[in-house]
């Protein structure tokens, strides 16, 4: 992107304010970047903060579905097979549907079955508590594999101390 387009997206970012550009913004990195599930968790957790509140314009809604659903073909691609498709595809279709009423008037939202938004706020939250338990898990695995390699480099270590001073290494 260059200058001028960048000056542009934040712009946009600006206008869109809390929660939708954080929701923009991470519905992009989740469809960018390798670490998507962590990116969708703060897409979902600014959606769920967000759709209740005052309606989003309609190029903020485009914007935001817009990358939701690239976000929703990296998360197909990349997510821990663990979460599986269904839960995947539900949670991801709530998010959206909630999208769609975060963009309704009050006039509109009024017409809605407030059980609808109940039920797609529970399979958001489910998809991102699933989620965030998949990245804690991976948080977990990852520091058991450095803890791991520590020890491996200073029993490493301390071979190569015996065998270069010639005797047994004390300490």
């Amino acid at each position: 992107m260059d200058a001028a387009g960048a000056a542009e997206a934040a712009e946009h970012l600006a206008d869109l304010g809390q929660p939708a550009g954080t929701a923009l913004v991470a519905m992009r990195r989740a469809a960018d970047q390798s670490e998507t599930s962590p990116q969708l968790v703060v897409a979902i957790d600014a959606v769920l903060a967000g759709h209740a509140g005052s309606a989003l314009t309609p190029a903020a809604f485009a914007a935001i579905i817009e990358a939701l659903n690239r976000a929703r073909a990296a998360a197909v691609a990349r997510v821990h097979p663990a979460i599986r498709p269904p839960k995947l595809h539900s949670g991801i279709e709530a998010v959206a549907g909630l999208v769609c009423f975060w963009a309704m008037t009050a006039a509109e939202r009024s017409h809605v079955d407030p059980d609808t938004v109940t039920s797609s706020v529970a399979l958001a939250r489910i998809l991102r508590n699933s989620l965030e338990s998949l990245c804690l898990v991976e948080m977990l695995h990852e520091q058991e594999r450095r803890r791991l390699q520590s020890a491996v480099d200073r029993i490493k270590a301390d071979a190569l101390s015996i065998v270069t001073t010639g005797g047994a290494h004390v300490g």
